[in-house]
């Protein structure tokens, strides 16, 4: 059975922050500032992955790093899970959008060498960028405005960038379909 994690509404599938309306979802991460770092978790970007006995045979399998609110303050060991992803649409409907299969916690050591391969392969710079445009765009559309000191976070707290791993070919975006998930406000991970 899947966990269930909550990310912020995307037009996009997840590629990067669009220049959506995120004011209505309340006072959660997007709500306040107009984006959640899960926006890059469709992306293409790897990482080499981690490197250890039993974790896969074939070292040339590449993995995605991305952030998912859910896991921030989980303190489980999160390994090889598989989480469906939904939003809460503006009638307040759970709505699934996207699906990880073998999901996995990045724990401390990984998180530096994925915050490095970011920086190193110019990634994080793109984020910042793209972070800007959606900004300019928001603005335009008289959105809510995304505050500038969290472009400047992305050097500072690679746990708020980045917390989960999984393969490359292992996320998908389907249709949106409506669910009658029975959890509390935001997020349940212990099914």
């Amino acid at each position: 059975m899947p966990r269930y994690a909550r990310v912020c509404p995307n037009g996009i599938t997840w590629q990067h922050p669009d220049d959506g309306n995120k004011g209505g979802i309340g006072t959660t991460f997007p709500g306040t500032y107009g984006f959640g770092f899960e926006e890059w978790l469709g992306r293409d970007w790897v990482w080499n992955g981690p490197r250890f006995a039993g974790m896969d045979p074939d070292p040339a399998i590449d993995y995605h790093c991305g952030f998912i609110q859910a896991f921030r303050r989980q303190r489980e060991n999160i390994a090889h899970d598989d989480v469906e992803l939904f939003i809460i649409d503006g009638n307040r409907n759970r709505v699934a959008v996207g699906h990880i299969r073998q999901c996995t916690r990045l724990n401390a050591a990984e998180l530096v060498d994925v915050f490095n391969t970011y920086a190193q392969q110019g990634w994080l710079a793109t984020m910042q960028t793209e972070l800007a445009a959606a900004n300019r765009a928001a603005i335009q559309h008289h959105h809510a405005i995304r505050y500038p000191h969290q472009l400047a976070n992305m050097g500072h707290a690679p746990g708020e960038i980045f917390n989960v791993y999984f393969r490359v070919n292992d996320i998908d975006f389907p249709q949106p379909q409506l669910r009658n998930y029975r959890f509390g406000r935001y997020f349940n991970l212990n099914q």
